[in-house]
């Protein structure tokens, strides 16, 4: 393949690199790195928000930013409804609490996967996030599942927006305890978790493609710029030479120059004569006159 021919199928592959089938990475399960709560129980086993985290009342395990999410959620990991160091809840007769999740650090997150208790629950998540702390934008209220306080366990409700990013997930909890639930109580969740979004990336194959074409690219332009480098470079026996990519082909004898009126500079280095004529005569080798004046490595003749 010629160098211009394979410029061109470069060129072609690289443009339609842009069209190329893309790939959604998987998206994995995220826990939170800690987590405040507005109320909760006096009594710690209870009460404490990291439950929330834990993992400690899965039935099944995961692996923060490792886990597919999808893949994990699909298998219905069951909550127990055992709540010691499991569980969390908030004081007797509460019915508004707010949880505020830390991810550690800012993550696109587009699910929440909230395992809502059995026993009090909530009857409304509202969901907001944030990249500060601070100011919280609302992605969303949700209805979750009032469980049966006689079930054995629980799953996990999923709710989804709009990939956003964030650091900090805000969950308001109201209207507790659900319906179903043990009345008289408060606030209560068994465990959450995050979903990273998907992002695009290319397909394997189209990543070989254009990174062949790249290369292809890389070594035709190198090609080019050696080829004029070695042409820019064309000396003839330690006279200045005018070359030229578009250039007219004289005989060897007509490359000498005669100077008037004008020293040549210092032997190797470059520069242009004041005043220089062609001597044109004919027969010989052929040569090329460019478009600057370089000198030779050895001394050019004297002036005049």
């Amino acid at each position: 393949m010629k160098l211009h021919q394979l410029a061109r199928f470069a060129s072609a592959v690289l443009i339609s690199a842009a069209a190329m089938p893309m790939m959604a990475s998987a998206s994995t399960i995220i826990g939170a790195s800690s987590v405040s709560a507005t109320n909760s129980f006096p009594d710690a086993t209870f009460g404490n928000a990291n439950n929330l985290i834990n993992q400690g009342g899965l039935a099944t395990n995961y692996v923060s930013g490792v886990t597919n999410f999808d893949s994990y959620i699909a298998s219905d990991p069951p909550h127990t409804t055992q709540s010691p160091g499991a569980e969390w809840f908030t004081n007797f007769n509460i019915t508004t609490s707010t949880l505020i999740f830390d991810l550690g650090s800012v993550i696109q997150i587009d699910r929440v996967a909230a395992w809502v208790d059995e026993f009090w629950g909530a009857g409304q998540i509202s969901i907001a996030l944030s990249i500060d702390g601070v100011g919280f934008s609302s992605v969303g209220d949700f209805t979750p599942t009032d469980w049966s306080p006689s079930v054995a366990s629980y799953g996990a409700d999923i709710f989804a927006f709009s990939a956003t990013s964030t650091r900090y997930v805000q969950l308001a909890l109201s209207g507790c305890p659900q319906p179903l639930s043990v009345q008289g109580g408060g606030c209560g969740l068994g465990e959450v978790a995050f979903r990273s979004a998907p992002s695009s990336v290319p397909e394997p194959g189209s990543l070989a493609l254009l990174a062949i074409a790249m290369g292809g690219a890389v070594w035709a332009r190198r090609r080019r710029n050696k080829s004029a480098a070695t042409a820019d470079d064309t000396l003839l026996e330690g006279f200045p030479v005018l070359l030229s990519r578009s250039y007219r082909e004289q005989p060897l004898s007509s490359c000498v120059c005669d100077w008037v009126a004008a020293d040549p500079p210092a032997s190797g280095s470059r520069g242009r004569p004041r005043v220089a004529r062609h001597r044109r005569s004919g027969g010989g080798s052929w040569c090329r006159r460019p478009p600057r004046w370089r000198w030779a490595r050895h001394a050019p003749p004297a002036a005049g």
